[in-house]
């Protein structure tokens, strides 16, 4: 809902913070992909037990922090170089 307020265009960074639970990481993955600039990063949070898939769209997943049972997925458009 957040994200049809948005202005139009794309972002150098996206944060996503989506209810826990697989179905809202991937819909949210497949929602953010369109927002990020070609040179830009997507970071998200989700459950520890909610595995990121290593692509969603245009994006791969380039790093995944865990803390408890709460972790954070870092994606980058496909094609850019690792941070």
């Amino acid at each position: 809902e957040a994200v049809r307020r948005l202005p139009a265009g794309t972002f150098d960074l996206v944060l996503l913070d989506p209810p826990y639970g697989a179905d809202s990481l991937h819909a949210a993955l497949q929602e953010g992909a369109g927002l990020v600039a070609s040179d830009g990063l997507l970071v998200i949070e989700h459950a520890r037990r909610d595995v990121a898939p290593a692509t969603a769209d245009a994006l791969t997943k380039i790093r995944e922090i865990v803390s408890g049972d709460s972790a954070l997925s870092i994606f980058r458009p496909h094609g850019e170089s690792a941070v």
